[in-house]
């Protein structure tokens, strides 16, 4: 069984002078966020084996965070391919990449992160689904797939495990 947490970056702040979309940064509520979620992952066995990053300033600045927060340390692969490029492309990194990792954190942005989460359930769900349908900045999907590879992994196949915002952390 495969483990996939899917996290849209933190809050990036619009208002720091970026040169454009993929050099902006994280704002202070988005720092603060990233390290909460990274805690809430650690305390909670949530850790995985890889990460996947799209290669933005705020992808790559979540990633950083939430490893603070983590013993150890987590080999973090970033890719284009994961900085708003479709779904479709998102997903053909997850299988390239996720490579003998059983457990796999991909940071990246919206819509994408929504599509692929949804296109990955499996039918029905619906408070799942509507949960997902929102996807914050900073929330995290938690999945399970019954592939024992990630080249393997299919649409619909994936199992709901949690769905969780910076705001329900504590």
């Amino acid at each position: 069984m495969l483990q996939l947490f899917l996290l849209r970056h933190a809050k990036s702040d619009w208002t720091a002078g970026a040169k454009d979309d993929h050099s902006r940064p994280l704002n202070s509520r988005g720092i603060k966020a990233a390290l909460r979620v990274g805690s809430f992952m650690q305390e909670n066995k949530l850790l995985p084996d890889r990460i996947l990053c799209s290669t933005a300033k705020r992808t790559r600045q979540t990633a950083e965070l939430l490893t603070e927060t983590w013993p150890g340390k987590y080999p973090i692969t970033v890719s284009r391919k994961l900085y708003l490029a479709g779904a479709e492309s998102f997903v053909e990194v997850i299988r390239k990449r996720g490579g003998a990792n059983k457990r796999l954190l991909v940071i990246g942005h919206n819509p994408d992160i929504t599509d692929v989460a949804l296109a990955a359930l499996r039918k029905g769900r619906k408070k799942a689904r509507q949960e997902i349908g929102k996807f914050p900045t900073g929330s995290l999907a938690c999945l399970t797939f019954p592939s024992d590879a990630w080249r393997d992994i299919e649409p619909g196949t994936a199992t709901f495990v949690a769905f969780i915002t910076p705001k329900q952390i504590v």
